[in-house]
């Protein structure tokens, strides 16, 4: 094993005991995996997984493509959940007061979906960009 990947190695073990701490402290992971109906955070958390594999084998060009596919199902999730943000919207009965925190419920289920698909998939593609920046002689 060489250098770069006891490098690689390191930086991930600490970003698992961070999302460990962030998890046991404050329900981090459970909340932003169930803030998203439509799943596209499973699927994003799996891409990340897959690259991570690819790094650790060395495969940076397959491992950098799969990224920019994370930060496009990101954006993907962003408009999923501006479609589901705007689908609880009824012009019709908005002015009334008793059908406003249904509207207002779906309008944060949506921006949920949206925000946390995109901060994955940003932060993931991110996150692996670094790690392919460590396996690199």
């Amino acid at each position: 094993m060489t250098r770069p990947f006891y490098r690689f190695l390191l930086v991930n073990l600490l970003a698992l005991a961070g999302l460990a701490y962030g998890q046991v402290y404050y329900n981090l992971i459970v909340h932003i995996w169930h803030a998203d109906s439509s799943h596209i955070v499973a699927l994003i958390s799996v891409g990340i997984l897959w690259c991570l594999y690819l790094v650790a084998r060395r495969r940076l060009e397959d491992a950098d493509w799969t990224a920019e596919q994370l930060v496009a199902l990101g954006l993907f999730g962003t408009v999923v959940g501006f479609v589901v943000s705007l689908s609880g919207i009824d012009p019709v009965k908005a002015g009334e007061v008793s059908e406003i925190a249904p509207m207002v419920s779906q309008l944060l289920l949506g921006m949920g979906i949206a925000l946390y698909t995109t901060l994955l998939g940003q932060g993931g593609a991110l996150w692996i960009r670094f790690c392919i920046y460590l396996m690199q002689d």
